[in-house]
């Protein structure tokens, strides 16, 4: 009983430490910083109110890069994506807060890429868009709330 009460005074003390280490990282010219100056690399999280997890971050050198993800108060995903050296880069998704996707994109170093598509609260197709290196290229459609294409337009 003495080795339990021991070894979970130990882990309590490892995950206090975990949390005031997050506590101590700081965003300073664009760059997250620990306390003694350093640059940060690992995860990093934040928290609503109520303690449950609200962001993470993957962080290497100080620099936003690997995965990301938002979450609602409740725990449920928000939105997910990752991040290539301080930049955007891959497929972003986001969600409402019963879990109904609502939109997906492409980043590519930071620049909008490829098709995105946003759909409403009842997961209509309600957009679908076309990017080439952040520019606005090839046919945009927009639905209805039925579900019935209303709108193209070529660019």
């Amino acid at each position: 009983m003495r080795r339990l009460s021991i070894t979970l005074l130990i882990g309590l003390l490892f995950v206090s430490s975990t949390f005031i280490a997050q506590t101590n990282i700081e965003v300073k010219e664009g760059k997250y910083v620990e306390s003694d100056g350093t640059l940060y690399s690992g995860t990093y999280r934040t928290y609503y109110e109520n303690d449950q997890l609200k962001e993470e971050y993957g962080i290497n050198n100080g620099i936003l890069s690997g995965l990301v993800k938002h979450y609602f108060e409740d725990g449920s995903v928000k939105e997910v994506g990752s991040y290539l050296e301080g930049e955007k880069d891959g497929e972003w998704k986001k969600w409402d807060v019963e879990g109904n996707q609502t939109a997906e994109a492409y980043y590519s170093k930071g620049k909008k890429e490829g098709t995105w598509v946003i759909w409403d609260e009842s997961g209509t197709k309600r957009f679908e868009l076309l990017y080439k290196n952040d520019q606005r290229t090839g046919t945009w459609k927009m639905w209805d709330d039925s579900g019935d294409l209303i709108s193209e337009k070529v660019y």
